[in-house]
């Protein structure tokens, strides 16, 4: 597994190692013993997977009572990824963070708790493993608006598709005095 070097603490981008032969591909997405080594520390409950569609804008979403870290593996297509820091100690606090993920170069992110995370479909088509560290509750699904202008994130679209609940979601600042449990 290679790690690239992020500027926030609690952000890791890597890519892992795949074996091609005449079946197809093999690789190992977690281990462990690898992601304590790199200072990846969670403990995942539960795992997902996302299949989104080209243009489509997932996002900023964040658990504000039962946080998750988060390890998103791209296993096709290619996306525009991007996290903000929703952790009041922090000194990237209100910052964000983007990162071109690919099938087949950069294919992880791992997100500790204290962030919004969003993404942007670039490919025909997206397919997305997370692992999470806290069990999915709907009633603890907030966000932030894609195209804050005091965030001021570069997409690299200026009108994406949305669903309706994400193009609706209050601004940063609107969310700046959210009281996390944890972090």
């Amino acid at each position: 597994m290679k790690t690239f070097k992020v500027p926030f603490n609690g952000i890791k981008v890597t890519q892992t190692k795949f074996f091609e032969d005449e079946r197809g591909k093999f690789g190992e997405i977690f281990s462990k013993e690898i992601y304590s080594q790199s200072g990846m520390e969670a403990c995942f409950v539960q795992d997902n997977y996302s299949i989104s569609n080209k243009n489509f804008l997932r996002g900023l979403h964040y658990r504000k009572f039962k946080p998750q870290a988060q390890l998103l593996t791209l296993l096709e297509g290619e996306i525009f990824d991007v996290v903000v820091d929703l952790r009041l100690e922090s000194k990237t606090y209100g910052e964000w963070y983007s990162v071109d993920l690919s099938a087949n170069a950069k294919n992880q992110i791992f997100m500790d708790i204290g962030f919004a995370h969003g993404y942007y479909v670039k490919s025909t088509v997206a397919k997305i493993h997370y692992k999470v560290s806290e069990f999915y509750d709907p009633k603890d699904d907030f966000g932030i608006r894609w195209n804050d202008p005091n965030l001021n994130i570069i997409w690299p679209v200026k009108t994406p598709l949305l669903k309706d609940r994400d193009a609706e979601f209050p601004f940063f600042d609107d969310n700046k005095n959210v009281k996390f449990l944890e972090f």
